[in-house]
């Protein structure tokens, strides 16, 4: 379904704009949050207009939005499921403990600080009495929000948990659960903040509530969340609602005249007059019954029914939003969820704007959260939408004398809106620490100080190849370096044999010892990205080290060659096939960064633990691990033979599979009278190997040419051991 759309020219704000009196930055440079669900102990830089917040599932995203709605919304409510689970261990502790004194109590809470900046343009009306640091060069604000636990209130706490322990099926944890509010309570301060923007919480802090500080005139927070009212049923009329409700917005917070809401009113007032001589004609014989019934006089009074034409009911009850397709106007139902989605959003964007703007007195800070906007939309929808997104909330909320910026986070899982994304710096990246209960955000603007600067040749390539090719690694488990075309196309065959060969092996086992055998996620089943980054995966290695992935499987070719030298002594390399001589060496770069060796007989000799690496933070680059969660696989002998690319691998592998099936392979595949003399009287896995014409026309006849499960052909033994070591 098609729709046509009238969209509003904004030059004429722009003109407007022109003659505002000040631009203003008062913007939250960064929110910390603790104990507070996955936020245990969590810090996100925002940017001054859009921050996009990014991750796979259940890193703590949404609870970034609950946490702000429910400590800035005027009703503030956390009940036990909030508090992280090692916060809630922490509290059991503390109730079955034993009393403690005041001296030894740290008090207990879920904590969100808001860092803020302003500049000299900015009023201070609101915040001046809760400035603790008047320094002409300090221009920063922090507000701390609690749910707290103090001494009186612990001390009540473990007086009724006492009292009720020992009921019948007493479980501390549901206890709390029901009672908890009974002994935490919302306090709000101003703390102490240096010019750099960081807190000392050990300094004087002002209780904002003693100050009455009006929260809501400094700080307006709105959000769309994921859980959209939109559907496709006949009976949705989503958009039409939202119609009613802009109006209704509009008229309730804004004092500025409106000639097209007075022109509505008067036609309002004439459809009345028309209507109410229309009503009492269709009513006549009503009202003559019910004055027949007595009580009713006309010398003293007489019923009429009015029309009472109310414009915020009639577009409420009254309004259709219809789509033009062709001659013919459709209902919104008839349109596709995702047209549904993008303009309901847009609606919703414009109200909680008109919201924002408050009679003429935004807050100082209007901030907004769109949670995951790519629901029901196609990937090139997402593209779109980002792109046009910022310049929509980059108008701001316009005022009679100043523009006050409108700062928004939008969370999404969409890869497309990632690759949109026309600045690396507004990215954030929430990831879940592995084997604890909790979130880390980190700026992807730091992986350009990893790499030593924007003009730093691996940073730039890492940077355009993220935001064009591959940006879905930031929402895998585990990642795949690959060569290139023969690997992308064979992999995921390769991970099917896998993963049936495994599945048979634990139907053996639990057959075997007669109990259940605890399975194995397949690798078709996991979240993993493929990538193409031939014998330069050194490239990633930071970027490995700094998204943090579970685990890192490298496949690349051993690249045996022969080391030379010519008459001026420059020393030179050529492709050959591997022998014992010691002038041999790898010319894979990948594999002499990482294990830190060239000789071919050397890295021939390495064992599966020689290579596993990590990432190491402190030294900053990757390091040798026997235990690590980096694997870098390349050929290993096979037959008594060492391969040295993938080809050469597949055919010492398959030899049979090779020469039933080599005559069936296209000559885009396999140079056909080459090959003969390759396989024939001496099958010669090198010499086979160089027959490959294109190695993407190969791969395809591979697959074309295999059974159902891919049955008649073995996987290389360095593939199988990589795969097989990354499903686990």
């Amino acid at each position: 379904m098609f729709c046509n759309f009238t969209f509003v020219n904004s030059s004429n704000l722009e003109t407007k704009c022109i003659k505002l009196v000040k631009i203003l930055i008062m913007h939250i440079t960064r929110i910390n949050v603790k104990n507070f669900r996955m936020l245990k102990n969590f810090s996100i830089d925002l940017e001054k207009d859009l921050s996009l917040v990014i991750g796979k599932n259940n890193v703590g995203k949404t609870s970034l939005l609950l946490v702000i709605d429910k400590f800035l919304s005027a009703d503030t409510s956390f009940d036990f499921n909030d508090f992280n689970l090692d916060f809630q261990n922490e509290i059991i502790s503390l109730i079955q403990g034993g009393k403690i004194t005041e001296e030894n109590f740290i008090p207990k809470s879920i904590k969100m600080q808001l860092i803020i900046k302003y500049d000299e343009n900015d009023s201070l009306e609101n915040i001046g009495n809760i400035l603790l640091n008047l320094d002409s060069d300090n221009f920063y604000l922090a507000l701390n929000f609690e749910y707290l636990m103090s001494y009186d209130s612990y001390l009540s706490c473990l007086k009724k948990y006492n009292e009720e322990k020992t009921i019948e099926k007493f479980v501390i944890k549901e206890w709390l659960r029901h009672n908890c509010k009974n002994f935490f309570k919302i306090v709000r301060k101003s703390l102490c903040i240096d010019k750099n923007g960081c807190i000392d919480e050990n300094k004087k802090s002002i209780d904002l509530d003693k100050k009455n500080f009006p929260i809501n005139k400094f700080i307006s927070f709105e959000f769309i969340s994921a859980r959209r009212d939109v559907d496709n049923k006949d009976r949705n009329k989503t958009l039409s609602k939202q119609t009613a409700i802009f109006y209704k917005t509009q008229i309730d917070n804004s004092n500025t005249p409106n000639p097209a809401m007075d022109k509505l009113r008067v036609s309002l007032i004439e459809q009345d007059d028309n209507l109410t001589q229309s009503y009492n004609e269709v009513f006549e014989g009503i009202i003559d019954k019910v004055s027949k019934f007595g009580g009713i006089y006309p010398e003293e009074s007489s019923i009429t029914i009015c029309s009472s034409l109310q414009e915020k009911k009639l577009l409420e009850d009254n309004t259709t939003v219809i789509y033009n397709h062709g001659n013919s106007n459709l209902p919104e139902s008839y349109n596709g969820l995702g047209y549904m989605n993008l303009i309901s959003m847009i609606f919703e964007i414009e109200i909680i704007k008109k919201k924002f703007e408050r009679n003429g007195k935004p807050a100082d800070i209007n901030l907004l959260f769109i949670e995951e906007p790519e629901a029901h939309t196609h990937p090139q929808m997402q593209y779109i939408f980002i792109k046009n997104i910022k310049d929509l909330l980059k108008e701001g909320i316009v005022c009679e004398s100043e523009k006050k910026p409108l700062q928004s986070i939008i969370s999404t899982h969409s890869a497309q809106i990632v690759s949109s994304c026309d600045n690396f710096d507004d990215i954030k990246y929430l990831y879940r620490k592995n084997d604890k209960n909790e979130t880390e955000a980190k700026n992807l603007s730091d992986l350009k100080v990893l790499y030593g600067g924007e003009e730093n040749t691996y940073y730039k390539f890492l940077k355009q190849y993220l935001t064009i090719n591959r940006s879905e690694l930031f929402f895998a488990d585990k990642v795949i370096c690959i060569e290139g075309d023969t690997e992308r196309i064979l992999l995921p065959a390769m991970m099917k044999k896998i993963d049936e060969d495994m599945n048979k092996e634990e139907i053996e086992k639990e057959t075997k010892v007669k109990k259940e055998v605890k399975k194995e996620t397949p690798l078709l089943s996991q979240n993993i990205s493929i990538i193409e980054t031939g014998a330069h995966a050194e490239i990633f290695e930071k970027f490995f080290g700094f998204i943090g992935f579970k685990k890192i499987l490298i496949i690349t070719d051993f690249d045996c060659c022969i080391k030379t030298e010519s008459k001026d002594n420059d020393e030179s390399i050529q492709a050959a096939k591997y022998n014992e001589q010691d002038n041999m060496i790898t010319s894979n770069t990948a594999i002499k960064i990482y294990t830190k060796i060239k000789e071919s007989n050397k890295l021939c000799k390495l064992s599966f633990e020689d290579k596993l690496f990590s990432w190491d933070d402190n030294q900053g680059e990757v390091i040798a691990n026997s235990k690590g969660n980096i694997l870098l696989c390349f050929q290993t002998k096979e037959n008594n033979y060492q391969p040295r690319s993938f080809e050469d691998a597949f055919f010492i592998t398959n030899k049979k599979f090779t020469e039933d099936n080599y005559k069936k392979f296209s000559p885009n595949a396999l140079k056909p009278r080459k090959i003969e003399r390759a396989i024939a009287p001496n099958y010669d896995a090198y010499q086979i190997a160089e027959c490959v014409n294109s190695k993407a026309a190969f791969a395809v006849e591979l697959l074309l040419n295999s059974d159902e499960n891919f049955g008649n052909w073995n996987i290389p033994a360095y593939i199988k051991e990589g795969l097989t070591w990354l499903r686990k």
